[in-house]
């Protein structure tokens, strides 16, 4: 949104030769393992680490520097972080001329939010938020990459924009191993978004809904000729108001306002916030519809469940956190009576009277009729097919977007002459209405619940969770806490215990882990023994809608 461009801005294996890596937010070690292999492979190479996070863990272990801040407090430290860098004449004066606008507005947001004050409010020692500040501004090649503890935030827009403020008065951007690069949460969380997987937008991020460009300041006769233009393509009279996110969703639900729901690639009452009331919300619709590879919990309450092809059964694309658009092929027949998830759609299209010609005369040739029409209604996939995917997918080359339509290579990092809207704002946060969690603890909820990623499931664990090895080597549900919060609250390692909190109860076996804070307690989202989400919040950003799946205020039970 301030940058135009919601994807990494680099590639993954440029992280190899960075200067400095400032990694907040995300252990990639155990969420990103892919990406975890490219840092390690950075480190043996000299790049310098910075790690922010709550946990001593992951990268923290190699970390030159970890900043370990109190669970809610990341606006603060990147605030201290470049007030310093401010303060001593690090930043880059003449980028921030060039390619900024708004410098003035921002420095009043952050000038007291000096180190000695975001120490106070973090935990992090001064020394240390000064110390991080210059090796991150002085680079010369910087890079910053963060995770789902900043994503899944009820401020995750605001904390985003502070790492662009970061990159931006350092100009560490635009540049070869530099660059904003969050790490998405799945294999295809880009792609998804990329196609319009979001109520907002059509594919390509073409905003079509007038009133809501113009509550972003664009011109409404854009976002009309967007509509008017995929309503020739299709040949069909579009709904020009955006629809509802997952959360918004729930909430219609159990208000009894949405009726019905069609969902795929999904598992609400597992992933979702507040999986009680997201239970509550699928009970009350009239009709619910669950296309999936294998049965779910969300699948449990369906009235029709149509068996869905996996990623090994099908062809098909993702496009990963790094814009490469990658191919899927099938190395075994669709099981029983499924089917690739876009044919399904196809059919019901067609069924509905919606006519498509897509379905070819087998699966390949489906798949990459659709992504002809990709290529051309997104201009940034102009230059996407299956022939060029096929040629050119290795581990240090492939497709990238944006690609222009007669381009054999797309370009590996972006912004390198500009960025699409010119100046880009910087946009100041005040650390004093973003300095802790939307839950914070309190004497009836003293703990702070933060969830995490594993290393050896996947999301919902309808897959690895089937998986004889990763089930020996991670079987149950877990709460890590250090020995003196165990201490304080009569468990010990081994001991069964329940987590309580305003929403609902979650039970697992305790572990003693010397590298969580006092007062925190670690768990992962995966087990559905557990099902952590039960007790987690459903509280948002309110530009993003993005939940705070991350931390809550939670109590402990010993069982």
């Amino acid at each position: 949104m301030q940058l135009g461009s919601g994807a990494m801005s680099n590639s993954v294996a440029e992280l190899e030769d960075a200067d400095v890596i400032l990694q907040i937010g995300g252990n990639a070690r155990d969420a990103h393992p892919v990406i975890g292999t490219f840092k390690a492979g950075a480190k043996k190479k000299g790049t310098k680490f910075i790690m922010a996070d709550p946990r001593v863990v992951g990268t923290a272990h190699f970390a030159d520097i970890h900043l370990q801040q109190k669970a809610g407090t990341d606006i603060p430290l990147i605030n201290g972080m470049m007030n310093h860098i401010i303060t001593n004449n690090l930043h880059n004066k003449a980028f921030i001329d060039e390619r900024t606008q708004g410098f003035d507005e921002m420095w009043e947001a952050i000038k007291d939010c000096t180190p000695e004050v975001a120490a106070e409010v973090t935990g992090v020692p001064a020394a240390k938020i000064k110390e991080a500040a210059e090796l991150y501004a002085k680079g010369p090649n910087s890079a910053i990459t963060w995770g789902m503890g900043i994503a899944q935030r009820h401020n995750a827009v605001a904390t985003v924009w502070c790492l662009a403020n970061l990159a931006l008065i350092t100009g560490h951007i635009g540049r070869r191993s530099t660059g904003l690069n969050p790490l998405r949460g799945q294999n295809n969380v880009q792609g998804g978004c990329d196609v319009a997987c979001l109520p907002h937008f059509l594919p390509g991020y073409q905003i079509f809904d007038e009133d809501f460009f113009a509550a972003l300041g664009g011109d409404p006769a854009v976002a009309r000729a967007v509509g008017d233009k995929f309503e020739e393509f299709w040949g069909v009279k579009l709904n020009r108001k955006h629809g509802l996110t997952s959360p918004e969703q729930t909430d219609a639900s159990v208000e009894g306002k949405l009726k019905a729901q069609y969902i795929m690639g999904a598992d609400p009452v597992t992933m979702n916030p507040d999986a009680n009331n997201v239970i509550k919300g699928l009970q009350n619709l009239d009709f619910l519809v669950v296309q999936e590879p294998m049965m779910s919990m969300t699948a449990e309450y369906a009235d029709v469940f149509l068996p869905a092809a996996s990623c090994l059964e099908k062809y098909g694309t993702v496009t990963n956190t790094e814009r490469r658009v990658q191919m899927t092929r099938p190395v075994v027949q669709p099981y029983g009576n499924s089917r690739a998830d876009y044919e399904i759609l196809i059919d019901l299209m067609n069924r509905f009277g919606y006519t498509q010609n897509q379905l070819g005369p087998d699966n390949k040739s489906t798949a990459a009729s659709v992504m002809a029409e990709m290529s051309r209604t997104m201009p940034q996939y102009a230059g996407v097919n299956y022939d060029k995917i096929e040629r050119r997918d290795t581990r240090y080359d492939g497709v990238r977007w944006p690609i222009a339509a007669d381009a054999e290579e797309g370009v590996r990092w972006l912004f390198t002459a500009g960025f699409p809207a010119g100046k880009v704002k910087l946009m100041g946060q005040d650390y004093k209405v973003n300095s802790q969690i939307a839950e914070p603890p309190c004497d009836e909820y003293p703990m702070v619940l933060i969830t995490i990623r594993d290393l050896y499931h996947y999301d919902n664990m309808e897959m690895t969770g089937k998986t004889r090895v990763l089930m020996e080597l991670d079987p149950h549900g877990v709460f890590e806490l250090n020995s003196a919060t165990a201490k304080k609250y009569g468990v010990a390692a081994g001991d069964k215990a329940k987590l309580v909190s305003r929403r609902g109860e979650a039970e697992a076996i305790i572990k003693i882990n010397e590298g969580v804070q006092d007062g925190d307690v670690i768990s992962n989202f995966h087990h559905p023994g557990t099902h952590i989400n039960k007790v987690t919040t459903a509280a948002r950003d309110p530009i993003a809608h993005e939940p705070e799946l991350k931390a809550c205020a939670v109590k402990l039970v010993k069982l």
